[in-house]
C-alpha cells in the first residue's frame, strides 16, 4: 500500500504471540503495556507465530486499530521508520518512551 501506518512492534521473527482482551503474551511472557488504555477486540482461536523477516504489530488503541490481527505479519522491507512522539490524543502528547519494562522478561536468542 502507499499509506504509512504507525504501529508498535509486538513480535519479532520466531516469537509466538497470544493475546486476550487485556493481555498480550510474547513467548509466554505477559507484556506490561502502560500505554494501552482499552481492551482489545476478541482474540483469535490460535497463537500467531512470527515468520522469518516479518514482524507482528499492534496499535495502542486496540479496539479500533487495524494491525497484524487484520493484515497479518509485516515484512521487514515494509518497515520504513521509527516513531519519536505520541501526538494523539492531545492530552497524551509525549516523546516516545522505549518502555524497557514492557519487554524486560523476554529472552532474546543470539
Amino acid at each position: 500500500t502507499s499509506k504509512d501506518f504507525i504501529k508498535r512492534v509486538i513480535g519479532l521473527p520466531g516469537d509466538t504471540i497470544i493475546y486476550d482482551s487485556t493481555t498480550v503474551r510474547v513467548d509466554g511472557v505477559v507484556l506490561k503495556e502502560p500505554y494501552v488504555s482499552q481492551p482489545a477486540n476478541p482474540p483469535p482461536p490460535h497463537p500467531w507465530i512470527v515468520p522469518a523477516n516479518s514482524y507482528f504489530v499492534m496499535g495502542d488503541n486496540r479496539p479500533a486499530s487495524d494491525d497484524s490481527r487484520d493484515w497479518g505479519y509485516v515484512p521487514r522491507g515494509d518497515i520504513v521508520g521509527k516513531a519519536v512522539m505520541v501526538y494523539w490524543p492531545l492530552g497524551n502528547w509525549e516523546l516516545i518512551n522505549t518502555y524497557p519494562t514492557v519487554y524486560a522478561q523476554i529472552k532474546v536468542s543470539q
